[in-house]
């Protein structure tokens, strides 16, 4: 647990612009390890919206939408963690990727929490105009924290951690239009 501590106090540094965040994370085998607990505590906040969406269904249905939500975060996550590794490799960038999965898996605690928070002002029925507002800026600062540790933890440049960050981003799209495309 205390690795798990850590890892949230260095995403909430990072979330903050405070690069010094990542430098309260180790980045052996086992700190790889442990900051995948970080898709356990994510899970519940991929699960909330679905619990309050409002387009009707039932249980059922928002059991299904939940499950397939956690199946494309995963899925999405996994698949980007694989494609980092491959381009580090690629790019002579391999020693930073250690360290850039344990700084970008504790941020994404981070990210999903700011996410949350701006769904708020929708479930508690708060003007369209300020849940838009709400959900715009907090989805840009998720996508920001996320450049930010992609940057810090690859120590690569802005150019480069924004194009990790589309990859990311065209990933869950793609998962997402699948899912889409596959459901009844």
């Amino acid at each position: 647990m205390n690795r798990v501590a850590s890892g949230l106090r260095a995403g909430v540094r990072l979330a903050q612009g405070r690069a010094d965040g990542a430098g309260l994370l180790a980045s052996g085998e086992g700190t790889l390890a442990a900051s995948f607990w970080a898709v356990a505590l994510c899970v519940p906040m991929v699960l909330f919206p679905a619990l309050f969406d409002a387009s009707g269904g039932g249980w059922a249905d928002r059991a299904h939408a939940g499950g397939q939500q956690v199946l494309i975060f995963v899925v999405g996550w996994l698949a980007f963690v694989e494609a980092t590794r491959l381009l580090a490799e690629r790019e002579g960038r391999a020693g930073h990727w250690r360290r850039f999965v344990v700084v970008w898996n504790w941020c994404n605690v981070v990210e999903g929490a700011i996410i949350v928070a701006g769904e708020m002002p929708r479930i508690l029925g708060a003007p369209e105009m300020v849940s838009q507002v709400s959900a715009l800026v907090t989805i840009g600062w998720a996508l920001w924290i996320e450049w930010f540790a992609i940057r810090v933890g690859f120590g690569i440049t802005t150019r480069a951690a924004i194009g990790l960050l589309v990859l990311d981003q065209a990933i869950g799209v793609l998962l997402g239009a699948l899912a889409s495309a596959v459901s009844p």
